[in-house]
């Protein structure tokens, strides 16, 4: 996943923004809901600037969580990239009091993995019952998926508010015996650790998640070192999205909307996202109103004034 997303920054930076009248600007805020994303933001403010008269001033949130909350209640929040399930955990936790109808997204950027590692006697995600398990904070990616995890297997862990290189950490002097990882983090930290008596632990799909996760499978290359070339271990994955609030039709706030999602087809139509498929489908979202006309008339997308 790693790999795809930087092929599809590197594409947006290389765009070029086509000359065209100059336009009244609409200025579009995108919250990123980690640091970790705020380079995609930047390069999506670059390729799409002055296109339709579009102004992209990217944003750094607090978390999944806050992210999805601020995309709905802060002014000048107009779009968010944050991970599929947060929406999920929203709901579960009741942090939303809007309908989820009225949260969509414009696309689905990439894939997002999740890691389990564990201590040798723990072999399944009920086998973590019980132990000290690196679940992250609030403002960190895996959190969501971790308590999702537990809470629909009904397993009770000590949680240890560790994530990315404190969770290894962690793992490596023994003051924890699990912990949840993006595959990002997974892929760059690894080999920085030597972890000796650790494997990974399969995540299967479980029923009552199946709006949140799909399934996915675990390469040697996403783990180094914890995998031989051929194997493969099956975990969940969520998605990197493109949220946006879903406006009434005709509102200057949904014009707007159409405006950004028009002018990022075409940059990732003309290169900007080799290979990503741009009528992905994401689990528990539904697809903001203003891209399913996109996609309708393929012709249509194209850079366009918020007035028009």
């Amino acid at each position: 996943m790693r790999h795809a997303l930087a092929t599809l920054v590197l594409g947006l930076f290389c765009l070029v923004p086509p000359a065209g009248a100059k336009d009244r600007a609409v200025t579009i805020g995108l919250m990123v809901d980690s640091p970790a994303d705020l380079p995609m933001a930047l390069r999506i403010a670059t390729a799409l600037d002055h296109q339709g008269g579009l102004r992209i001033v990217p944003m750094a949130g607090k978390g999944p969580s806050q992210t999805l909350t601020d995309l709905v209640h802060l002014e000048g929040v107009d779009a968010a990239l944050l991970p599929s399930d947060t929406l999920a955990y929203a709901v579960r936790e009741d942090l939303l009091d809007v309908k989820t109808s009225k949260i969509s997204y414009i696309v689905k950027l990439a894939s997002r993995s999740l890691v389990l590692l564990a201590r040798k006697d723990v072999e399944s995600l009920a086998g973590l019952a019980g132990k000290r398990v690196a679940v992250g904070t609030t403002a960190d990616e895996n959190f969501v998926s971790a308590r999702l995890l537990l809470d629909a297997t009904q397993t009770i862990v000590d949680e240890a508010p560790l994530s990315g290189e404190a969770a290894l950490t962690g793992l490596a002097d023994g003051s924890v015996d699990a912990a949840f990882l993006t595959a990002d983090d997974a892929a760059a930290l690894l080999g920085r650790h030597k972890l000796r008596g650790i494997h990974i632990v399969p995540l299967p799909l479980p029923d009552a998640l199946a709006e949140a996760f799909a399934p996915a499978l675990l390469t040697a290359d996403m783990v180094p070192g914890l995998l031989k070339k051929s194997e493969t271990v099956e975990t969940v994955s969520s998605s990197l999205i493109l949220a946006v609030f879903e406006w009434p039709k005709g509102s200057p706030q949904s014009l707007t909307t159409k405006a950004f999602a028009a002018a990022l087809f075409d940059a990732l139509g003309r290169g900007g996202g080799a290979g990503l498929n741009l009528a992905a489908s994401v689990p528990g979202w539904t697809r903001a109103r203003v891209a399913e006309e996109l996609l309708a008339a393929p012709a249509a997308i194209q850079p366009v004034n918020a007035e028009n």
